[in-house]
């Protein structure tokens, strides 16, 4: 049973917080093969070409991997809701994704001076690419 912030086991009179953050267990799945992804550019360009060009690996990853966590949790908090309500709750969360990364890419431009634009392209893109991976793996699974 899945219980999200709005529903209250029988008896409690505090608010009921999901241990589960509010993501739903298929998007944690699609975050952790982000994650995993992320991770595997990052020591490939730390293996062949530097500690500079793995830290922009790393911020280019992040910069894909925050927001699809913040979207991640607003559809989590919208699961149990009506359908239009569900929906609106996808809409803020795009939105909030896409404002969320172009804030990220303003403050990773702006704080690293010296970034491998490569490297930050290459793990930003790997980890967006994710999202085709998952609709292969996961298409039998719906």
């Amino acid at each position: 049973m899945v219980l999200s912030i709005f529903a209250q086991p029988a008896g409690m009179t505090s608010l009921y917080l999901n241990p589960d953050l509010f993501v739903p267990s298929q998007i944690k799945k699609v975050l952790l093969m982000q994650l995993g992804l992320v991770a595997i550019v990052s020591a490939f360009f730390l293996t062949f070409g530097g500690y500079l060009m793995a830290l922009s690996s790393l911020v280019g990853g992040l910069i894909a991997l925050l927001p699809a966590c913040f979207y991640g949790w607003r559809v989590g908090l919208t699961l149990s809701f009506p359908a239009k309500q569900a929906f609106q709750g996808h809409v803020v969360g795009q939105a909030g994704k896409y404002v969320f990364t172009i804030i990220l890419f303003s403050i990773a431009f702006t704080l690293f001076t010296s970034i491998n634009i490569l490297a930050l392209f290459s793990s930003y893109i790997a980890a967006l690419l994710v999202y085709w991976l998952a609709l292969i793996i996961f298409t039998d699974k719906v």
